[in-house]
């Protein structure tokens, strides 16, 4: 087994938890509500992923890269807390500040208004339940990194048996892991930030270009899921949430891996191209082999993990799963991109792929489900094409690697779909 392989599997550990209780807790909530509370669910989520982005200064991927290029280990994580901390004070007070607005926004009427005056408590619970994350995986502590991040999975789970109110769900899935993952994490001295505040500012760079593409890729896809729900209704946005919840967890190991694994090692070692082709070679197969055996067995695996309700979203699956094939060998880029400190020309590319999504989604001229498989398709599509010039560019890694797989995964999936339509 390769090493690459057998850290793949490592960086997974916490992951396949996630998604066993991830698609738990969907299985919980489309029993209990159906496709229209899964839709409601869904939209939610993507604008608490979006505050994620924000309030973990880009998802992480800063401290992951920065923790092997520092020589102070302790000095730079005590400074990524004060960082922190600020963050999240001054996000808090935000959504406070305009909870009725943004509860109208995204749900057209009040009813959820506790679930957004909530949001500090659940902000700073997760901010730094990651942070912990984040200084795991920027050390190689792949499995403690995965724990940490099934947390919240698992807790949002245990308390959808009970009730599936979003409050509920997001208040105690999100306090309860905190306060279990402080427990466990043994610097705990680490996380309180020093009363002078100290800049970083290779740390400020790689966190803003992070912060900024992670919001406007979480921004797009929260216009997408509120323009099918407002203009499908909240039944067709629960079908579009329940495939885009199947690609993504079948595909998460594998995307999870490259910032957990693959984003501090080509950090460590950015003239190593032969590791980068074989991490390469990795994603791609495995992520083409996974989203393959999801299709085969759609008519199987939605009544499974659904309900026959979201049966309808069979022939969405199929086209999402084509598009998320594409972002998986986007994605790889990304990280690249970021490891190799090609920040702003990942800034460009991830700001006009997403702007192009939103704009294919508005202007529609006749929306359906299906309709919105194809727009995945081509705003990945878009963005590959811009990884491949830059990789032309930049020579991440050899270009005949990429585009023989490129083309290979493509005659694979035209076989698939030409047989199955």
């Amino acid at each position: 087994m390769s090493a690459n392989l057998v850290k793949l599997i490592q960086s997974g550990t916490g992951i396949v938890l996630s998604s066993i209780f991830g698609i738990g807790l969907i299985k919980v909530i489309a029993l209990k509500g159906g496709p229209e509370t899964l839709g409601y669910f869904g939209v939610f989520r993507q604008f608490f992923q979006l505050l994620t982005v924000i309030f973990t200064l880009g998802n992480g991927y800063a401290v992951i890269e920065g923790i092997p290029k520092t020589q102070n280990v302790r000095k730079f994580i005590q400074a990524v807390s004060g960082y922190t901390f600020w963050v999240c004070a001054i996000l808090s007070t935000t959504t406070l500040i305009f909870s009725n607005q943004i509860s109208g926004l995204l749900f057209n009427n009040n009813e959820n208004l506790l679930l957004i005056r909530l949001l500090p408590f659940m902000i700073f619970a997760i901010a730094y339940t990651l942070l912990m994350r984040s200084v795991y995986a920027g050390k190689g502590k792949l499995i403690h990194s995965g724990v940490l991040w099934s947390f919240s999975y698992f807790f949002m789970f245990l308390v959808s048996l009970l009730s599936t109110g979003l409050d509920h769900l997001y208040f105690y899935g999100s306090v309860i892991s905190f306060i279990i993952a402080i427990f466990l994490f043994k610097d705990r001295t680490l996380l309180i930030p020093k009363l002078k505040f100290e800049r970083i500012i290779t740390f400020e760079k790689t966190a803003i270009s992070t912060a900024i593409t992670g919001v406007t890729g979480f921004f797009s896809f929260l216009v997408v899921r509120a323009i099918c729900l407002n203009e499908l209704g909240p039944d067709d946005g629960g079908l579009l949430e329940s495939s885009w919840n199947l690609i993504n967890y079948t595909v998460l190991i594998f995307l999870t891996s490259l910032s957990t694994y693959y984003l501090p090692q080509i950090s460590a070692r950015p003239n190593d191209v032969e590791f980068r082709k074989k991490f390469f070679l990795l994603i791609n197969g495995s992520s083409l082999t996974a989203l393959l055996i999801l299709c085969l067995g759609k008519s199987l695996i939605i009544p499974l993990l659904f309900s026959e309700k979201f049966l309808p979203a069979s022939t969405l699956l199929v086209l999402m799963s084509v598009g998320e094939y594409i972002k998986c060998i986007t994605y790889f880029f990304i990280f690249s991109f970021i490891g190799l400190s090609k920040k702003k020309a990942y800034l460009i590319l991830d700001t006009i792929a997403n702007f192009a999504f939103i704009v294919l989604a508005m202007s529609l001229p006749t929306k359906s489900l299906e309709s919105f498989g194809h727009i995945y398709i081509i705003y990945q599509t878009i963005y590959l094409i811009g990884a491949l010039l830059l990789n032309f560019k930049f020579k991440v890694i050899p270009m005949h690697v990429l585009l023989s797989n490129l083309l290979l995964g493509t005659i694979i999936w035209i076989t698939y779909y030409s047989i199955i339509f």
